[in-house]
């Protein structure tokens, strides 16, 4: 493959319309991860993750889950790399496990 990523800024929220409304938006955590390993990203920013207030119909008809821990979820689905969460201006590191 080509030179690995620097940075990957992406969401992990699953974010999913009705099929007449355009189907889905994000993918959420999982793909994250497999977009990084593929890009062999080192480090991964997750960008507009902040629990949305909206009252719209859109919003009553999209399926959308936060994930409340991405960087547990990460190591768990093989990233190594830094993780930050701009909205909590928090960075982790993740290593592989043992």
């Amino acid at each position: 493959m080509g030179k690995p990523l620097d940075v990957l800024l992406t969401t992990h929220t699953y974010y999913v319309l009705p099929f007449y409304l355009g189907g889905p938006v994000n993918l959420g955590v999982a793909r994250m991860a497999e977009c990084a390993k593929i890009l062999e990203a080192h480090t991964v920013i997750g960008t507009h993750d902040e629990a949305k207030h909206a009252s719209g119909i859109v919003s009553k008809l999209a399926n959308v889950t936060y994930t409340q821990h991405p960087q547990k979820a990460l190591a768990a689905l093989g990233f190594t790399g830094t993780f930050v969460r701009p909205e909590l201006g928090t960075a982790v590191s993740i290593q592989k496990r043992p």
